[in-house]
């Protein structure tokens, strides 16, 4: 059974209760000892007198910190409430998935604070018949997700979310600062944090019929993603205030909704070209000659005159 520090029932497990501790790598028997430090912060050590490199894994993207470790449980944790199987940190080094989500589709979410190849390393996951959600928190750094090689931003061009951390579900939520984040939530201080999933979530606006940035809780955000009801759409259909557009999460019924609306105008549009072009091929009649007086010419009646006496 594969246990984290940042749950605490697996803590009083495994630190109170002295259970012997494995490498989670398979295969592998290194023990390890959970421990308690001086400040409180939570952490596993290997055992005295050997270690063997695989009980704090080198993220492709950079090494994991406290905040990252936290997040992978807390993914993992909301994955399995939605009823689906999550496993931390499967695969070997180079190809390890930090939650791997069995929901009918496989689902490799990756948490990302450092700059790595987004679209390199989607198309690897996609080769093994995975599907990746990119989950890059608001305490990243900015080069995180800066302009590419090929151009572009991934946080815009790749399934990505941002993650914020927010005081309350509804109402008037504040993003909570990083300090207090790594002082009362990271390091199991069991602070109340909400998590939202912002950026490239979309939500259909009908009056203007666009989709606009939209913040949505995590567990919604996942729950609609697992399920199939919402998806990663490559096109630069959310429009920003600065009338900037990006790809994004878009739900399947307001995708539907919105390819109905583009196609009627589509249609009204074809329609009314082609009225206006049938309009102009008609032939124009002849005006009426006008008299010296202006007044129109009386109509010249070419029938014959009938008879009055009927022969």
């Amino acid at each position: 059974m594969v246990r984290s520090i940042h749950n605490d029932s697996d803590w009083h497990h495994v630190h109170r209760q002295g259970f012997d501790l494995r490498c989670p790598v398979g295969g592998c028997p290194q023990r390890l000892i959970a421990k308690l430090s001086t400040r409180g912060r939570r952490f596993i050590a290997h055992k005295s007198g050997s270690r063997c490199g695989h009980a704090a894994p080198q993220a492709e993207g950079g090494e994991m910190t406290e905040e990252h470790l936290w997040l992978q449980n807390e993914i993992r944790e909301l994955c399995v409430s939605l009823g689906y199987e999550a496993e931390l940190e499967v695969g070997g080094d180079g190809n390890r998935v930090d939650v791997l989500v069995d929901s009918g589709d496989l689902f490799a979410i990756e948490v990302q604070r450092g700059s790595t190849d987004f679209t390199e390393r989607r198309r690897r996951r996609e080769a093994e018949g995975r599907r990746t959600i990119w989950i890059i928190p608001g305490t990243a750094s900015p080069s995180t997700t800066s302009a590419t090689k090929r151009g572009s931003n991934p946080l815009f061009t790749e399934p990505c979310i941002r993650l914020g951390y927010a005081d309350r579900r509804k109402g008037r939520a504040q993003w909570i600062p990083e300090e207090q984040l790594r002082a009362s939530v990271w390091n199991g201080g069991g602070g109340e944090v909400y998590l939202k999933a912002w950026a490239t979530v979309g939500a259909l606006d009908g009056d203007r019929c666009v989709f606009v940035s939209h913040i949505l809780d995590l567990h919604a955000f996942l729950h609609q993603v697992l399920s199939g009801r919402r998806r990663w759409d490559p096109r630069p259909l959310i429009v920003g205030a600065g009338h900037g557009s990006w790809a994004g999460w878009l739900l399947d019924a307001a995708v539907d909704e919105f390819d109905a609306i583009q196609w009627s105008e589509r249609e009204r549009v074809r329609r009314e070209r082609d009225a206006a072009q049938r309009a102009a091929t008609l032939p124009v009649a002849d005006a009426p000659k006008r008299l010296e007086g202006g007044l129109p010419s009386p109509a010249v009646n070419t029938r014959p005159a009938a008879s009055c006496c009927g022969s």
